[in-house]
């Protein structure tokens, strides 16, 4: 009886499962493209603090932009955030925040709606004087056009903020 010679599990593995995406990956797929556009934009923003341990600020974006292959030439887009110093409130120097914020942009697709909403949640240590160090991680997800189904990631950041 004949041995085959013998490969290491993983690597085989590994190689039928890239065959198998290779065979699955459809090259005029609109989900995969790239283009060219211009955009214009123009913000507001606005900070308020009712007390010395919460804080909020809004932003409302607007513009215009040319995408060579898309009737939409208008970008809006829209979020906040409310942050809670729990130090001006206990002996706990720590800051949680909520963000939220959605987008309606120019470039799109077949296939890929022109909105992405994200939520975010960060922590932050608030000790020193209009200075804060923390995490911060938002989940953004961008819909498919009539499907139920859409694309969600998890961006993290470390953030230094100085406050003046």
């Amino acid at each position: 009886m004949s041995r085959r010679p013998r490969r290491a599990g993983g690597a085989a593995l590994l190689d039928r499962r890239y065959l198998r995406f290779q065979q699955r990956l459809d090259t005029d797929n609109s989900l995969v493209a790239s283009t060219n556009a211009i955009s214009t934009r123009a913000s507001g923003r606005f900070g308020w603090a009712p007390a010395d341990w919460i804080g909020v600020t809004a932003v409302l974006e607007g513009g215009v932009g040319d995408v060579t292959e898309s009737d939409n030439e208008v970008i809006l887009g829209g979020g906040g955030t409310v942050g809670v110093d729990l130090g001006q409130l206990s002996s706990i120097p720590i800051g949680p925040l909520l963000s939220l914020e959605s987008e309606a942009f120019t470039l799109g697709g077949s296939d890929l709606s022109n909105r992405s909403t994200g939520v975010g949640l960060g922590v932050f240590y608030t000790a020193w004087e209009d200075f804060s160090i923390g995490l911060e991680a938002t989940r953004r997800q961008l819909e498919l056009r009539e499907s139920e189904k859409s694309f969600a990631a998890l961006l993290a950041a470390f953030r230094l903020r100085y406050f003046f």
